[in-house]
């Protein structure tokens, strides 16, 4: 089996394209456990919002914390104390921004786009529907999700700036303000 294999990476032009060494491996695999710890560790500490619903910049901090990771663990060029401070960076990073957003609102604006009404008192935002490149099926969905069997028993559905779709079962006119203002 094994020199099939190593004919097929000769025919390929590929060398080590099934294997490399036992030393390669045991790279793998020791800064793969490492790295799962590492993660444990440091998401414990930087706290809920890290694995919670993602907002823009989160999505972005993930993606790039999976791309790091993934380098360090294959990669013999990436150390792992390179990966190690790579992530570091980038968590004291989402960290200073949502520090930030706090106290600046623009910003927190900028990172966090308002949510858009997608259904409102039984008829559908055609345009923000078509804005957001989401479904009526989508919208119906989301209703079902929450227990409800018709539209006709729903007051709004927005599409909130993490992507997820929240529906409002019901508001009084007093209230609705808050609802229609992102239509």
């Amino acid at each position: 089996m094994k020199e099939i294999l190593f004919q097929i990476e000769d025919i390929l032009n590929q060398p080590n394209l099934f294997f490399n060494s036992y030393q390669s491996i045991g790279r793998v695999i020791i800064s793969g456990v490492l790295f799962y710890f590492f993660l444990i560790i440091v998401l414990n500490i930087s706290g809920k919002r890290s694995i919670t619903n993602l907002s823009m910049y989160d999505y972005i901090v993930t993606l790039a914390l999976g791309s790091l990771v993934s380098s360090a663990i294959i990669l013999k060029s990436v150390s792992l104390m390179d990966g190690v401070v790579g992530v570091i960076i980038l968590l004291i990073l989402q960290f200073m921004v949502t520090y930030l957003t706090r106290f600046n609102i623009g910003l927190f604006k900028f990172l966090n786009p308002s949510p858009s009404v997608l259904f409102y008192k039984g008829d559908f935002i055609e345009e923000n529907l078509k804005k957001n490149r989401a479904t009526k099926d989508e919208v119906f969905a989301a209703i079902r999700a929450q227990g409800q069997t018709t539209s006709d028993q729903i007051f709004a559905v927005l599409l909130e700036s993490n992507g997820n779709l929240s529906v409002i079962k019901s508001a009084s006119e007093k209230y609705a303000h808050e609802i229609s203002r992102f239509i």
